[in-house]
């Protein structure tokens, strides 16, 4: 496991047709900042949303045309961010910045297992729904790519996969158009889905404890990557909702659920 260190993440807000000088916004930024020798970059595409123009852009809408939101991230460090910001200013007519510490984490793959971790991984309950996380929890960030592979299969699917059995409280794939990561090779969408090498972000949250342990399943299972650790506040977790069954005898009370019409 590779000593973590003091990072920032940066976050650059806009849309797909976001252009200068005919080029897309998103496509120049990740090429600047690949061109800058920073860590690493990754776009991530929205389903919906809005910003400085107040106009909702959503995949949902016909008439949204090529308005949909994206966000571009930036990882490195905090000086080497700040010297970036300039050029990220000179080129964003609109849109929005943030600015996140974070720990960062480069990988590269050893040998171990889930077991090693047992002495913070908590047993579940019987039927698997009992995990809890803390309202202070960690958000752990995987940064890898579609073709990265563990075994005959996926990576991001066998880190998922690992980090159910460990008993992690929820992980999410998250897979975008453009990036670039260690090894500097830029990776984005093709013609064809044959060649298709696109980023991918892994978010899995927990306890601090318990992310930190699965930290080194993660350093064993890539060759290499950026992982990226930030503090997050779990507002509720675990909710389930009702079956349909259940839901109708809410609906119409305790008595007979009404028969199907045929």
């Amino acid at each position: 496991m590779r000593v973590p260190v003091e990072a920032v993440l940066l976050r650059i807000f806009v849309t797909e047709d976001d252009r200068r000088r005919g080029r897309q916004v998103h496509d120049i930024l990740v090429r600047q900042a690949l061109d800058a020798g920073l860590a690493g970059a990754t776009v991530l595409p929205g389903a919906v949303g809005y910003g400085y123009s107040r106009r909702l852009r959503s995949e949902l809408n016909i008439d949204a045309g090529p308005h949909l939101p994206l966000v571009v991230e930036v990882v490195d460090t905090e000086y080497r961010i700040g010297r970036f910001l300039p050029v990220v200013d000179g080129t964003l007519e609109t849109g929005l910045v943030t600015l996140e510490k974070v720990r960062a984490i480069y990988n590269g793959r050893d040998t171990i297992s889930c077991t090693g971790t047992a002495h913070v991984m908590r047993d579940q309950e019987e039927g698997g729904l009992g995990m809890e996380i803390p309202h202070e929890a960690a958000l752990l960030r995987i940064f890898t790519s579609v073709s990265d592979r563990w075994g005959a299969g996926p990576l991001y699917l066998a880190i998922v996969a690992k980090a159910r059995e460990c008993k992690l409280a929820g992980a999410t794939v998250l897979r975008g158009p453009l990036g670039f990561g260690h090894s500097g090779r830029l990776h984005e969408s093709h013609l064809f889905p044959i060649t298709q090498d696109l980023p991918v972000v892994i978010e899995i949250v927990d306890a601090e404890d318990r992310i930190e342990a699965f930290l080194p399943i993660v350093d064993a299972m890539m060759e290499s990557g950026l992982v990226t650790i930030e503090r997050a506040r779990v507002i509720r977790y675990g909710r389930q909702r009702l079956g349909f069954l259940a839901r109708l005898r809410q609906q119409f009370g305790s008595g007979t659920v009404p028969p199907a019409a045929h």
